[in-house]
């Protein structure tokens, strides 16, 4: 992959496909907390003649979502803003979308939808500036930053380092990385693990 190439979903066909449908094998796999449907997914993009850089997209997906997988089942990570935290963690900014969209149709209208909509729109603003859609990126993070002013009026799961997302929104910073976590387990927090970030 030279310098000037970039992969881009907005202007390139395949590569949009690549990356929705590498989305969609991932949200079979967090059901199934193994690699089952994206190597498959990936193994049928491998039939097409690729270029280097949708190679590198989808090996380098693959490899982020195999690290992800583990950390979800080791940990019992259930609540999707629990799992939509580690997949930011490996800039799985479009996969971070697509989780939270479920519980997003599902939230009653109030500050959990407006909230998780900000997450939601924060995400994107990272796809938009890994495609250099920097006025998009703007628009989209003033709206997130809107949205996730509500999440302390919400009921979603704490979020200690939404004043540090917020202020890399505002300035269009790099995502911060890695969240601040609690270990987690399906049903409650340990509290000697508030605010430490978990590993594999």
């Amino acid at each position: 992959m030279t310098a000037t190439q970039h992969f881009d979903p907005f202007n390139d066909r395949l590569a949009r496909d690549l990356r929705n449908e590498l989305s969609e094998a991932l949200a079979v796999d967090l059901d199934l907390l193994r690699l089952e449907r994206s190597p498959q997914v990936a193994a049928v993009f491998r039939q097409r003649p690729l270029q280097e850089v949708h190679r590198h997209y989808l090996e380098q997906r693959l490899a982020a979502y195999e690290r992800v997988l583990v950390i979800i089942h080791q940990r019992e990570l259930v609540e999707p803003f629990h799992r939509a935290l580690v997949l930011w963690d490996e800039e799985l900014f479009f996969e971070v979308h697509e989780l939270l969209e479920p519980p997003w149709y599902r939230a009653p209208a109030g500050p959990d939808k407006i909230a998780l909509q900000g997450m939601i729109r924060a995400a994107g603003v990272y796809v938009f500036l890994a495609a250099n859609r920097r006025d998009s990126a703007a628009s989209m993070a003033a709206k997130a930053i809107s949205g996730l002013n509500l999440w302390q009026q919400s009921n979603l799961p704490p979020f200690p380092d939404l004043p540090r997302l917020q202020a890399a929104l505002a300035g269009l910073e790099p995502a911060p990385l890695p969240w601040r976590r609690p270990c987690l387990t399906s049903s409650h927090l340990v509290p000697p693990c508030r605010g430490k970030s978990y590993s594999p």
